[in-house]
């Protein structure tokens, strides 16, 4: 029982982990892609 447990949160952080970091990555990309809108007018 408890090692379900520490899988289910091992897997449920990573998932976490992956959200913030691909969210982190998009936010980026959009400012960048402001940035050439702002160059190109």
């Amino acid at each position: 029982m408890t090692y379900v447990a520490l899988a289910y949160g091992f897997i449920w952080g990573a998932v976490f982990t992956y959200v913030l970091l691909v969210g982190r990555r998009v936010a980026r990309i959009d400012a960048e892609i402001e940035d050439l809108r702002q160059r190109v007018k």
